[in-house]
This record gives structure tokens, sequence and C-alpha cells, in this order.
């Protein structure tokens, strides 16, 4: 017996495959993320705000590969909100995979070399130092991959743009803070320390900084050691003071404005990064990168009328108000919709 079709049947079929087109069109793209977690670290911070970022957009889904060296401890951002994020895991980096990958720092070396020139999908690459441009740094040839590249200040841009190497759009996306992780404020008369020292990249001359000070019986905080971010931001706003000790050149150097929005009086030499928003003798004081100039600007803040002090205290805040996260948010949602 021959079973002649049903039309009826066949265009029934016809409008699910639609509909199943239709729910495949309106599926998430991924964004692919590669990690070595060492260490906490800024850097990695802003990874994972930017990994935050994607997650609140309805068109993308970030996922994220760690390597095996990786710290999976609570010290790890991702791993701190692990039940929100763990469906965001996988266990194989697989770049065909993705729609778009996104890398910082050294993450160019997931994919074989021949990918690297020819990446399976886009790749937007987040900058965060100015050293990408130099010459003799591992990372400048990496300038030559196709990507976008999102630099975290105008100084940033501007080296990257100044190279001539940069392969695709380099664009500027400032560092921005997320307010809702602030610790809430302390009064100054309440604050247990009159200085703290910031002064892991610089410990030599941070050591010195800190026996010159207490020799004169001030209360200082010597920060010597990486710690989470919440114990930072908690040291940071019972001082009354905070002493940066940078490298000579920084990609944007957020701690200082983290300490701005605290009301924390901020010490931070000129490091390239920073001039965005520190201003010297108006929201900050800018001394040489140097024990002597470091020790004579503490004093003159700590001599200071409660009033002097806060008109720099006011504009610091000022100053950290116009740089919030959802800035941030916006202008790389824009980008990321226009990959894939």
């Amino acid at each position: 017996m021959r079973v002649r079709p049903d039309h009826n049947f066949r265009s029934h079929l016809d409008g699910f495959a639609v509909t199943i087109n239709a729910v495949q069109y309106d599926m998430p793209k991924t964004v692919l993320f590669y990690r070595e977690f060492l260490n906490f670290s800024g850097g990695h911070l802003k990874v994972y705000d930017y990994f935050c970022h994607a997650k609140t957009s309805e068109s993308f889904q970030p996922k994220v590969f760690f390597t095996k060296s990786s710290d999976l401890s609570d010290r790890n951002p991702w791993l701190q909100d692990r039940d929100e994020n763990s469906v965001c895991f996988v266990d194989r980096f697989v770049p065909e995979s993705a729609d778009v990958l996104f890398f910082a720092g050294q993450d160019w070396l997931a994919l074989p070399e021949s990918q690297r020139r020819h990446p399976p999908c886009p790749v937007i690459n987040l900058i965060q130092h100015i050293r990408h441009a130099d010459p003799s740094d591992c990372r400048f040839s990496f300038l030559e991959h196709p990507a976008t590249r999102v630099c975290v200040s105008q100084e940033v841009a501007d080296a990257i743009v100044s190279s001539g190497r940069a392969n695709g759009p380099v664009v500027t996306i400032a560092n921005g803070l997320d307010y809702s992780v602030f610790p809430h404020g302390v009064a100054e008369d309440e604050r247990t320390q009159d200085v703290m020292i910031v002064g892991i990249k610089q410990l030599p001359m941070a050591q010195q900084l800190c026996r010159r000070l207490r020799k004169s019986n001030v209360a200082v905080d010597l920060l010597d050691r990486n710690v989470s971010r919440a114990e930072f931001l908690r040291r940071l706003s019972e001082a009354k003071v905070a002493v940066f000790l940078p490298d000579p050149t920084e990609g944007f150097y957020l701690p200082p404005l983290e300490a701005m929005f605290l009301s924390t009086f901020v010490i931070c030499p000129d490091c390239h990064g920073n001039r965005v928003f520190c201003h010297d003798g108006t929201n900050c004081l800018q001394p040489r990168l140097a024990v002597r100039d470091l020790h004579r600007a503490c004093n003159a803040v700590l001599a200071m009328s409660q009033t002097e002090r806060r008109v720099f205290l006011g504009a610091g805040e000022k100053t950290a108000r116009k740089h919030g996260i959802i800035g941030e948010r916006s202008a790389f949602l824009e980008i990321l919709n226009t990959q894939g």
C-alpha cells in the first residue's frame, strides 16, 4: 500500500522548523574567557568586571576556562560567586565553540600560532598597560593579531596606536568603580590608622617610609602582601591618608580612585595611567616616587587643618563619582553587540 504525504502534516513540520530556527537565532552568543589565575590582582579583577558586564546582556552568555594551575579558592572572584557563575565554567578551552573570544594579558598564547593570525571568531583584547606597546615586551607581538582592542586609559590607547602595530580598532574605556562593593564610610575621627602605605610594588621603599613615619609616632598600616579585595577596601577606609607606590608606568591604576571614593586622602606619584583622575594640589598630592618626597607629603597632609583636608576629599569623591562601572559596562556592551 502506498502512503500519500499528508500536506497538512508537512506544513506543521515546516512551521516547527521555522520555530526552531527562530529559537536558535535568539540563543545568546558565547563570549569565551581564558584565565590563568595564580593570585589576586587588579588585572584579574578588571577581567572579572568585563565577564560580569557580558552576563548582563541578553544577547551574550560568558563562559570562562581556568588553567590547571589556577587558584580556585575564594580569592578568585569567579569562585566567590560560585553558585551564580557555575553554569559559566567550562572544563575545556575550545575557541571554535565561541562566538567571541575575550583575551587579556598573555591569553593569546592559549591559541596555536596559526589561530592567533586567523582567530576562529572575533576577539576583544583588553589592554591594561602601556607596556604592550614596548617592543621588548612579549605582548608587543600580539598587536599584530586581529582584534578589537579595549584600552583602560587614553594613555594606553595612545601608546598602542603610536606603535603602528595594532591590527584592528583601538578604543578607550576608562576603568570604572563598582560602588556596591565598597564598605560604609568611616568618619575621620573614627579611623584607626593615620597612614596606609600600599607598597606591594615598591616594597623596600614602602618599608623605609613606614619606619620614618613610625619614628614620629604616626600610626601606619603597611600593605606588603596581596590580600582579598574586601580586606583591602576595609583597611583603606580605616586610614586617614593612603600613600600609593605604583610602578613608574601603569595602565590605569585604580586603587587611588578607590581611596577617593572612601574619603581617604590620596598621595600618589604620577604613573601615566592615573593622569585622568589624579590632579596634584586639587584632589591629591603627587610627590616624586622617592622616600624623602613621600615622607614630606605625608607630614604636609597630617599637618593640614580638617577644613583643608575636606577640600581635597570633596574633590576626590567628586572625581570618583565620575568613574562608575555603569559607564564602563554600557561602552563595552556597545562594542560587544558589533561582534559575532
